[in-house]
């Protein structure tokens, strides 16, 4: 990602509603807003208010620092785990960052 893009809040949100296989419309219905705000949003030509851009976060599995370009990483957001798989995950976390090349 280039420096541009990590701040650009239509991007963002671009990407991660294609992530999410919705279309402009189907995003739309679920914050109560147009299709035709959401290209706005997109095109970075209108900035959702706060409660909308919550909505987005909630919908999109993300953070509002995310959307924002406060963080350079997507958030994953994962419900429901038991305290044996977020002990799981966060040790294959440690072990993936232990053998990435970054870490070498």
């Amino acid at each position: 990602m280039d420096e541009i893009e990590e701040y650009d809040f239509g991007l963002r949100l671009k990407r991660l509603r294609k992530r999410k296989k919705l279309s402009q419309t189907e995003l739309a219905k679920k914050i109560g807003v147009t299709k035709s705000t959401i290209y706005r949003y997109e095109s970075n030509t209108l900035s959702p208010s706060l409660d909308k851009a919550i909505l987005l976060a909630q919908i999109l599995d993300t953070t509002l620092d995310y959307l924002a370009g406060l963080d350079k990483i997507p958030t994953i957001k994962i419900d429901n785990l038991s305290e044996d798989q977020i002990e799981w995950l966060n040790n294959t976390i440690k072990i993936v960052l232990k053998n990435s090349p970054n870490e070498r």
